[in-house]
């Protein structure tokens, strides 16, 4: 027997839903090292002169995925495209989001990709040769955690480089910058050859309420399309197994997309 709505009509039962992803060609640039963001990771000369990433795009769509948590210094996160080629290179700045704030891991996640999808972009910029510009700066707090997320479109040139800064003063960053050491971190930077991911999803009305999850509280199965702890949870949709983005890291060799940070990527 159905059940009574406030308003005195039945509720149907939700049926499963199945959902497809078919992968597509584009450049994932994932950022989350260090995780722990200190300012001896910060771009400024006279601070730690490392990026946090640096990738030449040579696909005509980019996503570009960053997740920090800052460890006493605020100051700015921003990414610059820089134009190597002797054609003028046209950008066109897509969906984006940016979320930060104090403790709030429950939420911060979830809430960057709200802005994404909400934040249709459009805004071009014409890139001469040996040029650059900056398609997002954002401030952070002395002890934040911020996730963000860009996705931008290349015409007119075969490549760009796309490097990721933390910064206090962008009049410190010099173009000497190097890759932060890896270190003992098990997180990297680097890239992928696709953000977008095959799956076969089946999804039930159940789960989308359904508490997982004890790091570092439960979680709701929040259906975001985005994965949610790999390494402490289990939604339903982290259980399809051709979601593996391998990445290259800046730091090292190629790991799978499991061992990275909290969040995992996309599905677009």
């Amino acid at each position: 027997m159905d059940s009574i709505s406030p308003n005195g009509s039945p509720l149907k039962t939700c049926p499963q839903t199945v959902l497809s992803f078919t992968k597509n060609t584009s450049t994932l640039v994932y950022c989350n090292h260090p995780e722990q963001l200190y300012s001896t990771a910060f771009g400024d000369s006279n601070l730690g002169n490392h990026f946090l990433n640096q990738v030449s795009v040579t696909t005509s769509t980019a996503m570009v995925y960053a997740s920090y948590q800052v460890q006493g210094t605020a100051g700015k996160f921003g990414i610059q495209i820089f134009n190597p080629t002797t054609s003028t290179a046209t950008i066109t700045r897509r969906n984006y989001g940016f979320s930060t704030g104090t403790g709030v891991w429950d939420t911060m996640p979830r809430d960057v990709w709200v802005q994404y999808f909400a934040n249709a972009g459009g805004n071009q910029y014409q890139i001469p040769p040996n040029g650059n510009v900056w398609i997002m700066e954002q401030s952070f707090g002395a002890n934040d955690i911020f996730n963000a997320v860009q996705r931008f479109e290349m015409t007119g040139a075969p490549s760009v480089i796309v490097t990721v800064y933390a910064y206090s003063n962008k009049n410190n960053l010099n173009g000497t910058a190097t890759a932060c050491p890896q270190g003992a971190a098990t997180q990297c930077s680097g890239y992928g050859s696709s953000n977008y991911i095959s799956a076969n999803v089946t999804i039930k009305a159940s789960d989308l309420n359904a508490v997982t999850g004890t790091y570092p509280n439960p979680k709701s199965k929040r259906f975001t399309l985005i994965k949610w702890y790999p390494t402490n949870s289990k939604p339903m949709i982290e259980s399809n197994t051709n979601e593996i983005v391998g990445i290259t890291s800046v730091q090292g060799p190629a790991v799978s997309i499991d061992s990275l940070g909290n969040w995992g990527v996309q599905y677009y």
